[in-house]
């Protein structure tokens, strides 16, 4: 979405089109280090965050071809799984507390929410408040998604003080200001989880270095691919 990310479904798809599949021609699946080399050669994060989506698209692209020819499944070439299950969550979109109420009973077996919420402290705390009244044996994640201010920010972090069941809340405040967010940390009685201030390991290391969250929000595309997901969570774990 525009409004969450500069890059656009135009934007990616023209990107690989004349930049990044290229690279990829007369080339084997099985070459993907050298493939992204020369990724991140061609297309840089010096003033950008080096068209992430884009390429994760191509990268994913030829992890799966590597699988088809290969016959292996994508965990299998990364060295294995080591879970059988996942936790289920669901997101509760922004709309009015009520509905986001109702929508949340609709779900049973989801065990944890991601409860978006807007910045409006008191209007949020209602979210949380009917959310939790519905689904009593569910977890709560807070999504602000950047929305927050530093003063409003204080009273919603007060105010979840009386939910026990939320388990944290993600990226309250402006990707770009790690200040607000160590703040926030530092206030927060759950712990902080940052998303769109780390999009690479090189992003992580430097909020790690600041101490400025308590957990990573890892996303395949925002990272660049599936492998440079993997170098992020790597320094998240040393961390």
């Amino acid at each position: 979405v525009p409004s969450w990310s500069y890059e656009t479904v135009e934007s990616v798809t023209a990107t690989l089109q004349h930049h990044l599949c290229p690279l990829a021609m007369n080339r084997t699946p099985f070459e993907l280090n050298a493939i992204k080399k020369l990724m991140d050669q061609t297309i840089t994060n010096a003033v950008s965050n080096g068209a992430p989506f884009a390429k994760s698209a191509l990268e994913i692209a030829l992890l799966d071809l590597a699988g088809q020819i290969s016959g292996l499944a994508v965990h299998q070439m990364l060295g294995g799984r080591i879970h059988d299950t996942i936790e289920l969550c669901y997101a509760l979109s922004i709309d009015e507390p009520e509905a986001m109420a109702e929508e949340a009973r609709k779900y049973p077996a989801c065990k944890c929410f991601k409860v978006k919420v807007e910045g409006q402290a008191e209007k949020d705390l209602r979210r949380v408040r009917l959310v939790t009244e519905a689904r009593p044996d569910a977890q709560l994640i807070m999504d602000p998604n950047q929305s927050y201010q530093p003063l409003a920010l204080v009273r919603f972090l007060d105010g979840l003080r009386q939910f026990p069941m939320v388990r944290c809340i993600e990226q309250p405040v402006r990707s770009e200001d790690y200040m607000a967010l160590k703040r926030a940390r530092e206030r927060s009685p759950v712990p902080v989880a940052i998303d769109e201030g780390a999009f690479s390991s090189f992003d992580l290391a430097r909020a790690a270095k600041l101490d400025v969250a308590d957990l990573l929000v890892l996303k395949v595309p925002k990272s660049g691919g599936v492998t440079n997901c993997l170098k992020t969570a790597i320094v998240a774990e040393a961390n």
